[in-house]
């Protein structure tokens, strides 16, 4: 009844990758790629600040001048940034610097 079946290395490659095609092909139908990404809700002050082509410094002065809503993590100096922050803060900026622009004098 146990029949004892003999693959070549060559045979099973080829199964293994077909099985890793499918696999992600159903990923990407199903969207598990990206919602492993949106699934994120805070960001560090790094990843802000490689966002905006920033330092660090710059994200952290923002911070505590209140230009940013940040959170704590608690009993520690670490901040975390809402992801939703990104999109307000472009908004604002953009806003500031269209003033910026038409406030100007040359």
């Amino acid at each position: 009844m146990n029949e004892r079946i003999e693959l070549t290395r060559e045979e099973i490659e080829q199964i293994i990758n077909s099985a890793v095609e499918k696999a992600v092909l159903n990923m990407k139908k199903g969207n598990v790629i990206e919602e492993k990404k949106e699934k994120k809700k805070y960001l560090k002050t790094k990843e802000f600040a490689e966002i905006f082509n920033v330092s660090r410094v710059a994200v952290h002065d923002w911070i505590i001048q209140k230009k940013i809503d940040a959170q704590r993590l608690y009993g520690t100096k670490i901040w975390r940034i809402p992801i939703e922050e990104v999109e307000k803060f472009k908004n604002r900026s953009r806003t500031m610097t269209n003033k910026d622009i038409f406030n100007r004098k040359f």
